[in-house]
């Protein structure tokens, strides 16, 4: 589990689409990795044989305090995660 906050402020700036909240996973070359991840109510499907994901979070975070949870399916290894707020 990974917990991250937002400041109101933030989180207006994301949901009107003035700034952007992006998770970027680094995984490991083996072939395929699956995985649900869970953002706060929301969750998506890793289904992958790349080594990088980015995902878009503004559809699942809250103003606050938010976590990300991953539930792998197989075997793989997250080499880094980053939530990037540009």
């Amino acid at each position: 589990t990974y917990l991250f906050s937002l400041s109101r402020s933030q989180y207006k700036d994301i949901k009107v689409g003035n700034r952007t909240l992006e998770l970027q996973l680094i995984l490991d070359d083996r072939s395929e990795k699956r995985a649900r991840i869970l953002v706060n109510d929301g969750d998506f499907f890793l289904k992958t044989g790349e080594n990088t994901l980015k995902q878009n979070l503004k559809e699942y975070i809250v103003d606050g305090t938010n976590f990300i949870r991953i539930v792998p399916s197989n075997t793989f290894t997250i080499v880094g995660l980053k939530v990037v707020l540009d």
